[in-house]
């Protein structure tokens, strides 16, 4: 899950990360746009308390989750671990990304919080379980998991505001700039590409469609089962 794209380069084994270190605690200047969105979620959308932890992966520190380290899954920028409801940033990779997103005018505090407001989707998700759950060998069933992780960032940037729509779109064209796929992985990506990751976020944020429900999840403040539908 979170903001990948392409194959893994080396798997955790081969890259040696058991006898690797731990991520870093985050500084105040990730930590402090992470709590402003856990609040939005557990505080003003009455989601209670969520829990997820941030860590910052730097070269040579592995993830707990065991997905990738900062060297050895090249491609990967962020990712949220269920296994352990926390919330990974691989400092190489992102660097890289917020290098090329600021020198075509977007804002780096937006960014983060852009991109955390992500992989904190993905945090709504897993309690709130929607129907299509990954791992699924089915790209087009882990997209629409994707895109409704993208739309609940719709949802949380419009709550928040402050932040415009077209730093918004800034974020998923950079995103496929650093992340070219070539033809064969376009046909087994599970992400989208901007247009329809852009189309997932826009329909988060616009009310016509009952909030967080356009993004295909219904809360117990809104319906008092608790259910969960399909995703966008």
């Amino acid at each position: 899950m979170g903001m990948v794209g392409g194959a893994l380069a080396a798997s955790c084994f081969l890259a040696g990360c058991d006898s690797a270190p731990p991520p870093s605690i985050p500084t105040a200047e990730w930590q402090q746009p992470f709590d402003t969105i856990q609040h939005y979620w557990s505080v003003t959308r009455g989601l209670g308390k969520l829990g997820v932890r941030l860590r910052i992966i730097e070269p040579g520190e592995r993830e707990v989750c065991g997905n990738y380290t900062d060297t050895a899954y090249s491609k990967s920028i962020g990712n949220y671990c269920p296994d352990d409801n926390t919330v990974y940033i691989s400092s190489g990779s992102y660097k890289a990304f917020e290098t090329e997103y600021v020198a075509k005018g977007g804002n780096a505090r937006a960014l983060k919080i852009l991109f955390m407001g992500h992989e904190e989707g993905h945090a709504v998700q897993e309690k709130y379980r929607s129907v299509e759950e990954p791992p699924s060998k089915v790209p087009a069933l882990n997209k629409r998991h994707e895109q409704q992780a993208d739309c609940l960032d719709g949802e949380l940037i419009s709550g928040l505001g402050g932040i415009s729509l077209g730093e918004a779109q800034l974020m998923y064209d950079v995103f496929d700039i650093i992340t070219p796929l070539t033809a064969a992985e376009l046909r087994k990506d599970d992400h989208g590409r901007e247009p329809e990751r852009f189309r997932a976020f826009v329909r988060g944020g616009d009310k016509e469609y009952g909030v967080i429900a356009g993004c295909g999840l219904v809360l117990p403040t809104e319906y008092p089962n608790g259910k969960v539908t399909a995703g966008v």
